[in-house]
């Protein structure tokens, strides 16, 4: 059974390769479409850090993690061995992630047409795991940020995007799976 507490926080104690990238804890706006052609404006921090507790050593998550992210179609691009952090600060995927839309994973807002930016947008995702030792079991520390940027060329502003949190959970889940 899979426990995901999420730390609300850009950055816990502990989790020097965790530092948020992108929004770095910046609020951000998000704008909905509403009934009657209202809309409703509300406010979230990008960065959530997701812990889920590994029944091994940090080591066996450790020699496992890339596995799992190479089986989600993430190129691993940064490994620092000395915190055990490992992930891709510039994935860029392509149609989905592991078969579902990228709206499925990130919340960047809707287009005026009511058409999700995530799965029209180009998406830079920054991605990292870090597995910290907990006696003779782990933890596996994600932190998952992402921005999306006009394809069509009418705008060079990127806007930042909300994780909805199921990026985090599969990442542990195919982790647990690659033990």
């Amino acid at each position: 059974m899979l426990v995901l507490p999420l730390l609300l926080a850009a950055c816990g104690p502990g989790h020097p390769g965790l530092t948020p990238e992108l929004a770095a804890g910046t609020p951000i706006p998000r704008v909905e479409h509403g009934a009657n052609h209202g809309f409703t404006v509300s406010y979230s921090n990008a960065a959530v850090i997701a812990t889920e507790e590994m029944p091994v050593t940090a080591d066996v998550a450790w020699q496992a993690l890339p596995r799992a992210y190479a089986e989600l179609g993430i190129d691993v691009k940064l490994v620092d061995p000395a915190s055990h952090t490992l992930g891709n600060l510039q994935f860029r995927p392509h149609g989905g992630i592991h078969g579902k839309r990228l709206s499925e994973y990130f919340d960047c807002g809707v287009t005026m047409a009511g058409v999700a930016m995530a799965d029209v947008h180009a998406l830079h995702v920054s991605v990292r795991t870090q597995i910290e030792a907990n006696g003779t079991t782990s933890r596996a520390h994600t932190l998952v940020e992402a921005t999306a940027r006009s394809m069509d060329g009418t705008s060079n502003d990127a806007v930042p995007c909300i994780s909805r949190g199921k990026l985090e959970p599969l990442i542990a889940m195919t982790l647990l799976t690659s033990l």
